[in-house]
């Protein structure tokens, strides 16, 4: 019974690492699609740009301004996950268990500890991944900027 305990162990600690890689990727791929989303801001806002630095704005203002938007497309993504992760833990948790399967399974919760973790994961990824397309936007030439349309 002990050696079998040991066994199961092991697999949940492999499947807790297998997840913990999996959601590691998840979040690595929004970071990237977070980036390219700020890059197409970038290059649709380059007159924007443009006037703003003709008119006095600092490299810091603009490149705040991405920044502080790629932080927001992060954290109003990871809260819709939360909220979508809250409602699907809550609807598991209303179905009765009655085969013996599915008490195997168990009732799901959500760890406020992991929670909190991975919020502050996706606001690095999300700073992170505006740095390239602020710093990209803060070289903007104004001159250049306003010459196209």
């Amino acid at each position: 019974m002990i050696e079998g305990q040991k066994i199961f162990n092991k697999v949940l600690l492999g499947f807790h690492i297998f997840l913990g890689i999996i959601g590691g990727m998840t979040l690595l791929i929004a970071g990237v699609g977070v980036a390219n989303i700020m890059y197409v801001a970038v290059k649709e806002r380059t007159r924007e740009i443009g006037i703003k630095m003709a008119l006095g704005a600092k490299r810091f203002q603009i490149m705040s301004q991405f920044l502080l938007e790629s932080l927001l497309i992060a954290i109003l993504g990871g809260g819709l996950g939360i909220v979508i992760s809250i409602i699907i833990v809550k609807i598991w948790s209303a179905i009765p268990v009655q085969a013996d399967w599915m008490q195997w399974l168990g009732k799901p919760v959500i760890s406020l500890e992991i929670a909190v973790i991975t919020a502050v994961i996706l606001g690095a990824i999300g700073i992170l991944s505006g740095i390239f397309p602020s710093r990209k936007a803060a070289t903007v030439n104004p001159v250049e900027s306003l010459r196209y349309e």
